[in-house]
């Protein structure tokens, strides 16, 4: 007993790894507690939208290898199941001729009765579906500062973050797209009632047989839902771990900059303040003419350890002298940038060698 636990305690694990994925084809992937004899291993395995693809797997019920399998939603739903429905349907119709009136009566009631009960299912599915994408919309801008700053993660380790977000992000998107075109059935026709010579039994079967086939239709939105609920889980998990990485990160740099400026307290330092551009449009250059030409002196010929740069978020010119800088410093010198809210200028600290 604890063996087979374990088992499944690992299949579960191992059905969200796309390399040597272990899934479950009747349950669309997940791992269940009687998914032990259908289990289906694959080489290579991901999952887009209502379909997961399988490499090179091997089915154990059927003892059979495949190079490709596919396994769709709609299939493992029986969505729609047309031939279901007509079948239950032409049951029905021989079966209401032979009832009176007051049971049809109490039929049309019951089926009245379900039919709201399953829409109201639909309705908090569809409420579920508009809150998912209102959270999607909610935090997809806060990675809009980050688009742009996408190379920097080639070699880091957030590339794999990045990775596993944009898989979550398609599939998401992909599920939203189906759920959309949920396909309707035929509903009851009030002019198949009307020329109808037993109105009550023709209502009545109307309502079984959209009875029959709603239920498909909600069965198949919240088997929807339920995928998306688990992309939007992991969303929210990766989106929280790329801000605590960042976070942390950026508080790891700042430290390293205190102690950096700690340590180099007792090396020959000057201070230098720039000024920022004025309103009458002078360049940045011009202004501070004098004191980056000084400074370009000193980058050339001086052994300068470090530059760190003091602004503050007003500053506008920290780019023209950030390319100044880049133009004079042939790497030997630290350049360190430094946020202090309580300057209007630009300071810069300069740390000679001893």
């Amino acid at each position: 007993m604890l063996k087979n636990k374990i088992i499944l305690f690992l299949c579960k694990l191992l059905s969200y790894s796309p390399i040597f994925r272990i899934t479950d084809d009747l349950q669309f992937g997940e791992i269940k507690s009687n998914s032990l004899e259908r289990l289906r291993i694959s080489l290579v395995s991901f999952n887009f939208g209502k379909r997961i693809i399988h490499f090179f797997s091997y089915y154990i019920e059927t003892k059979k290898m495949s190079f490709l399998k596919i396994i769709n939603l709609e299939k493992l739903c029986n969505y729609p199941d047309n031939d279901k429905a007509n079948k239950a349907y032409n049951s029905y119709k021989k079966e209401i001729e032979t009832i009176n009136d007051d049971k049809i009566l109490m039929h049309k009631e019951t089926l009245m009765y379900k039919i709201s009960q399953i829409e109201g299912t639909k309705n908090k599915t569809f409420n579920k579906y508009v809150a998912y994408i209102a959270i999607i919309a909610l935090i997809l801008p806060l990675y809009g500062a980050q688009l742009s700053k996408l190379h920097n993660f080639i070699g880091d380790y957030k590339v794999v973050f990045l990775i596993v977000l944009v898989y979550i992000l398609v599939n998401l998107l992909l599920f939203f797209h189906d759920f959309m075109k949920v396909r309707g059935y035929n509903r009851t026709r009030f002019n198949s009632i009307r020329k109808s010579d037993t109105p009550l039994k023709e209502f009545t079967k109307s309502l079984y047989y959209e009875w029959l086939t709603i239920k498909s239709e909600s069965t198949f939105q919240v088997t929807l839902i339920k995928n998306i609920e688990k992309y939007m889980l992991g969303f929210v998990v990766i989106s929280v771990l790329l801000l605590t990485s960042h976070t942390a990160e950026q508080h790891i740099a700042q430290v390293d900059n205190n102690i950096d400026l700690n340590n180099s307290i007792n090396s020959p330092t000057t201070l230098i303040h720039l000024s920022e551009v004025r309103s009458d449009g002078s360049d940045f250059m011009k202004v501070n003419d004098l004191e980056l030409t000084s400074l370009k002196d000193r980058l050339l010929y001086n052994n300068i350890d470090k530059l760190i740069i003091l602004y503050s978020e007003e500053t506008s010119s920290l780019t023209d002298l950030s390319k100044f800088l880049d133009m004079y410093n042939d790497g030997s010198t630290d350049i360190i940038e430094l946020r202090d809210t309580n300057t209007q200028v630009i300071s810069i600290i300069v740390i000679e060698e001893d």
